[in-house]
């Protein structure tokens, strides 16, 4: 009862409110060195990279000089949106990434991984999940011939959608995503940061159940997407004891319950007392583990 008192409960509602937000993030990353080494030059490195955001450089030029984050080379320390719970191990980013006040610069943070420094951009309601299918034309790649001829076809598509051709039927004729063309382009329940940025905000934007996308190229090809349920997050009351179960899962539900035993035994002035069981384990006889 304590136990969920004291932890489970404040944790699966502090997951539960978090999730109700996506937060743009961005972030720089020093990884601490391979099998427990020396942590100083990643912390120093941090410090360097806190110090020039400080001193007013650029998020971008910073990430692209201290970040070891393998996205940055890309992003240049821009993540985009993202959503509660990050992923195992990141339990004090994901505090800093919430908790950090808009525009403002974090901390730095330690987490299993390394070191952070994060800076909010925005905060919207959570997109939640969507549940979609899609009509995919696959893109020639950068620079080879075929480009105009792929745009025309899904814009031919489009139209006989328009003219009241069934999705289903024009995604299993004529679809190039070989998993869920069979499926009339079903793709399934996906939520943000799972498909590229393009996509994710075409499949949000689609107004109402039922309607479909404009095409929408991503780094593969060109899509057609129709929306087919979006799933919210439940109010607290509703998903009360799932959250409860599932903290229970999560490393933070035992650092947390670490937490509540310190400070319990602080609070009470507690102090082992290991005289009378190293007594007892004195007077055990050397067979008192054997069992045979």
């Amino acid at each position: 009862y304590l136990i969920d008192q004291e932890v489970t409960e404040p944790l699966a509602r502090e997951l539960w409110e978090r999730k109700q937000q996506d937060v743009k993030v961005l972030h720089i990353a020093v990884d601490l060195p391979p099998n427990g080494g020396d942590t100083l030059a990643a912390y120093e490195n941090i410090v360097k990279a806190q110090k020039a955001l400080e001193g007013g450089r650029a998020w971008s030029i910073v990430a692209r000089d201290y970040s070891t984050d393998p996205s940055a080379r890309q992003n240049l320390g821009n993540v985009g949106y993202v959503t509660a719970p990050l992923p195992e191990g990141l339990y004090q980013l994901e505090s800093a990434v919430y908790q950090t006040p808009l525009g403002k610069l974090s901390r730095i943070v330690r987490s299993d991984r390394g070191y952070h420094l994060v800076r909010t951009g925005d905060v919207r309601p959570a997109r939640g999940e969507a549940e979609v299918a899609h009509i995919f034309l696959r893109a020639p790649k950068k620079g080879e011939p075929g480009g105009e001829a792929v745009k025309a076809r899904i814009d031919s598509i489009h139209a006989a959608l328009e003219s009241g051709a069934e999705f289903e039927t024009l995604a299993q004729e004529l679809s190039e995503d070989t998993r869920s063309k069979a499926r009339g382009g079903y793709i399934g329940f996906f939520g943000i940061n799972r498909y590229a940025q393009s996509f994710e905000d075409a499949a949000f934007g689609v107004a109402k159940d039922g309607d479909y996308s404009e095409p929408v190229l991503t780094p593969t090809g060109w899509h057609i997407i129709k929306r087919i349920s979006v799933r919210q997050p439940d109010s607290w009351e509703a998903s009360r004891q799932a959250y409860m179960t599932r903290v229970k899962r999560m490393a933070r539900f035992e650092d947390g319950r670490r937490a509540m035993m310190r400070r319990i035994k602080d609070q009470y002035d507690f102090v082992e007392n290991t005289a009378v069981i190293d007594g007892y384990i004195a007077t055990l006889p050397d067979t008192f583990l054997n069992f045979r």
